[in-house]
């Protein structure tokens, strides 16, 4: 993190679960629409970032398909560029770990 940088202190604040960077390939789905590719670059147990090839308009809610774990409805927080898409989970943290079926380091339980 950037101490210089005032903004990026306050958003990592802000953040209550840790992000875990991925190299994930998948599917943006609206009904009555044709899916939309997009790489998933990071993950939370509250939400993702996602790398889209082009600019898209995206709705307000979709779902999200990751390849090898599955489907999750999520709503969009933001777009930056036309082309990087930020997204939270509508699903609670614990089903969300479910999903990732605990592939991630970041969502295991810390021993105290």
């Amino acid at each position: 993190m950037d101490a210089t940088n005032p903004d990026n202190a306050k958003t990592a604040e802000r953040r209550a679960h840790s992000r875990q960077s991925v190299a994930w390939t998948g599917r943006i789905m609206v009904k009555n629409a044709a899916s939309v590719s997009c790489a998933v670059l990071n993950v939370s147990e509250r939400g993702a970032k996602l790398r889209l090839r082009q600019p898209v308009a995206l709705p307000a809610y979709f779902t999200l398909s990751i390849d090898n774990f599955g489907e999750a409805p999520v709503t969009l927080l933001g777009v930056d560029d036309g082309v990087v898409a930020r997204v939270g989970f509508l699903d609670d943290p614990q089903e969300v770990r479910r999903f990732f079926r605990h592939a991630l380091a970041a969502f295991r339980p810390e021993s105290k």
